[in-house]
């Protein structure tokens, strides 16, 4: 009776597993989804490239299908999916991008996702991580200003500098602080004309105010090999090489990175 003393109360059972997860925790199946899922996820999200085939292998599906199907209601749109397939189909357009410079700069970009998607699929990567790797200095010269804060020299004010800056003569070469890709090329007014570098696993390399570039978006480059010159383009006082390291979007500082932390100052 509820309440009596001397009464041992049962302990209750755990309840039954009603779910398909719960059934696969209790006899302890394996999750025959996840590889499946982790798969698809992967070679979605691995670069545009890979969606545009996706979607248009896609289109293709779903217009063949509707060409072919028996289905009375779908008389009209069949003619008109036959029609546009068959005799309105104007190629122009379609020739002009695939000879555009920029098609082809992303297509080159989405064929080097292929060798990083094992990796990305097993979560690790094979051998050495670019962090691991040996820098070395872009540029033969002085350090001049650290990363971290400091008094601007064109502003005067106090500000965070993301890099560092290595003075030397106008020409001087600057070259590739690891081997990689080339990410971009470009020319604004702070860093006047830059470089950037990318290295896989979310390292970019940036080196900026060069007088003259020698490496265009897409170039592969190996670590020691000529991208720029020195110069004095963008906000800068004298002739130098302002040296990024990036991971995941963030700068950090380069004389952390292996190779680098006894360079001349």
């Amino acid at each position: 009776m509820p309440g009596a003393t001397g009464v041992t109360r049962r302990p209750r059972p755990a309840p039954p597993y009603a779910t398909q997860a719960g059934f696969r925790l209790r006899s302890g199946r394996p999750r025959h989804g996840r590889p499946l899922a982790r798969l698809a996820t992967a070679v979605w999200e691995s670069s545009w490239l890979t969606r545009q085939a996706l979607v248009a292998v896609l289109l293709l599906l779903v217009a063949l299908g509707l060409a072919r199907a028996p289905w009375p209601f779908l008389a009209g749109i069949r003619g008109q999916v036959r029609y546009y397939l068959s005799t309105d189909l104007d190629l122009r357009e379609a020739a002009e991008l695939v000879l555009s410079s920029s098609l082809k700069e992303r297509v080159a970009e989405g064929w080097r996702v292929f060798p990083e998607l094992w990796n990305r699929l097993t979560g690790r990567d094979k051998g050495q991580t670019p962090l691991e790797a040996t820098f070395v200095l872009p540029v033969t010269g002085t350090i001049t200003s650290v990363f971290g804060y400091r008094t601007d020299p064109v502003t005067g004010e106090t500000a965070f500098h993301t890099g560092i800056d290595i003075a030397a003569a106008e020409g001087t070469p600057i070259v590739a602080a690891l081997g990689g890709t080339v990410l971009s090329v470009e020319e604004n007014e702070s860093y006047g004309k830059v470089v950037e570098v990318d290295h896989g696993q979310a390292v970019i390399t940036l080196y900026a105010h060069a007088k003259d570039i020698a490496v265009k978006a897409g170039d592969t480059v190996e670590q020691g090999d000529t991208i720029a010159v020195v110069g004095q383009t963008g906000k800068t006082t004298s002739p130098n090489c302002h040296f990024e390291v990036i991971v995941n979007g963030q700068p950090i500082d380069p004389l952390g990175m292996k190779g680098l932390a006894s360079a001349p100052r």
